[in-house]
């Protein structure tokens, strides 16, 4: 049985279908310096 999910660089989509086998307590987002987007009001 799983309680918890821990997902890491997933799309909102993936997220979605992951809350829907368990709920997620960790989303962590893909960081790298070398590759930076801006979005979301980022400078």
């Amino acid at each position: 049985m799983i309680r918890h999910l821990g997902v890491s660089n997933a799309t909102a989509e993936q997220v979605t279908e992951a809350q829907a086998i368990a709920p997620i307590v960790s989303v962590q987002d893909m960081y790298n310096l070398a590759h930076r987007e801006k979005g979301n009001g980022e400078a």
